[in-house]
């Protein structure tokens, strides 16, 4: 008879029970398997002295294992798919490289998952799934399985409410038919994460529409570093990928996953990622990706583009800069798309009803209306047009800036009738800048 993991664990800390049920010992961050002979608890400490946020060792005997604190982040609240995450967090650890060799899986399936008791704040529930094996050396010594093979598995766990979104597996059960095993996990997830996700978090606009999961510590340059994934969030409430950062647990070194090459890249500069869903909650335009820009030395955004916010469809998309900014009209329509470099600004107009790019009035424009403003030496401006609002469904106002190479600049607003392709410039000033 399956035997309740939310009562036992209650009631036992880190022992083993003779039991007929067979359920299997997840080994979720294991350490080692050595055994834990102490009655009292000990922690790990690092170089200086100090305890390590994320590592505990359980109270108990001979199947009781030395494990790190895995978390996730989700604002769902449904327990069945706060359950999902929890298990598939589990299981991509038992896939990742950070598992030795003779003890990673290949693959797996969830056949069955199912809340035994609790709530948002912590509850308990139970698995059934499948997992395959492709290393002839794969040996599972508490599970008696070894070799290739595929092998069905029940599993309890427990999940807790941290902080912020953000959840800790707190516990697991399982064995084989003769014995099964608890481990318990660190109840309160280290403070430095709740820093590391607000930081990532700054990076993006509307993180009402991202998702940002944090797993298991990944290993880059020799140094452990939280892997967050961020997602976008579709009208369905179903997600999309969007990028994966990492930060170290000192939170001074960024990087981000080229999925090109499948590595991480460090970055300096702090980007943000631009998003604006539109008023009727169909498109949104978003900044994706980054790539190092060689003149300047600097991580640019690498995307922008329209996504359909149903079905994820790409509908437009182009290069981007160090930043982008984005307005949509009232109606849907259209949508102002701003891209910068360290200088410059301009923005361009999409017309979401083919997915044609308007070109706003620029310098030649103004030059014809106001042929008398300073001119460079050189015969080149540095310009800065920035869309400020829509102030009709067609019409938009544009801020725009001139300057020169002898300390002049031209600056002042415009008004620009998208539909009939009309500019009138309201306000236009000179002055000297040093």
């Amino acid at each position: 008879m399956l035997f309740m993991f939310s009562d036992c664990l209650k009631k036992i800390r880190g022992v083993a029970i003779k039991k007929y049920s067979c359920l299997m010992f997840a080994l979720i961050l294991i350490i080692t398997l050595t055994a834990c002979t102490a009655s009292n608890s000990q922690e790990k400490t690092n170089t200086k002295g100090e305890t390590e946020p994320f590592s505990v060792i359980s109270e108990g005997s001979d199947n009781v294992a030395q494990a790190e604190v895995l978390i996730f982040s989700s604002d769902d609240t449904d327990l069945i798919k706060l359950g999902t995450l929890a298990f598939d967090t589990y299981m991509d650890y038992c896939l990742s490289r950070k598992t030795p060799v003779e003890e990673r899986i290949a693959s797996y399936k969830l056949n069955d998952i199912s809340v035994l008791s609790g709530d948002i704040n912590e509850f308990y529930m139970e698995v059934n799934y499948d997992f395959t094996t492709d290393n002839d050396n794969y040996l599972d010594r508490v599970l008696n399985t070894q070799g290739k093979g595929i092998w069905r598995r029940y599993m309890e766990m427990r999940v807790k409410y941290a902080y912020d979104n953000v959840y800790s597996i707190a516990g697991i059960a399982g064995g084989d038919a003769q014995e099964i095993t608890l481990v318990e996990f660190g109840q309160e997830a280290p403070t430095d994460i709740f820093s590391i996700i607000n930081e990532v978090k700054s990076y993006f606009e509307e993180t009402g529409n991202r998702v940002f999961d944090i797993s298991f510590p990944v290993q880059i340059e020799g140094e452990d570093c939280y892997k967050i994934v961020v997602s976008g969030k579709l009208a369905s409430s179903q997600t999309y990928p969007i990028d994966t950062f990492a930060v170290n647990l000192n939170g001074d070194k960024r990087y981000l996953l080229n999925k090109e090459t499948d590595t991480y890249e460090k970055f300096q500069t702090i980007p943000t990622f631009a998003c604006k869903t539109s008023p009727d909650g169909k498109l949104r335009i978003e900044s994706v990706g980054m790539y190092m820009d060689g003149p300047s030395g600097l991580h640019a955004l690498k995307e922008m583009r329209i996504i359909n916010t149903s079905t994820c469809d790409v509908l437009w998309s182009r290069d981007s800069n160090l930043t982008n900014e984005f307005l949509w009209s009232e109606d849907s329509r259209f949508v102002t798309a701003g891209y910068a470099g360290r200088l410059w600004r301009q923005t361009d107009i999409v017309d979401t009803k083919d997915y044609s790019v308007i070109k706003i009035p620029i310098v030649d424009d103004i030059l014809k209306t106001a042929p008398d403003i300073s001119k460079p030496n050189d015969g080149y401006y540095i310009t800065v047009f920035k869309a400020t609002g829509w102030l009709n469904p067609s019409t938009v106002s544009i801020q725009f800036e001139l300057r020169t190479n002898n300390d002049k600049v031209v600056f002042g607003e415009y008004e620009y009738d998208v539909i009939n392709n009309k500019m009138v410039i309201k306000e236009i000033n000179e002055e000297s800048r040093g």
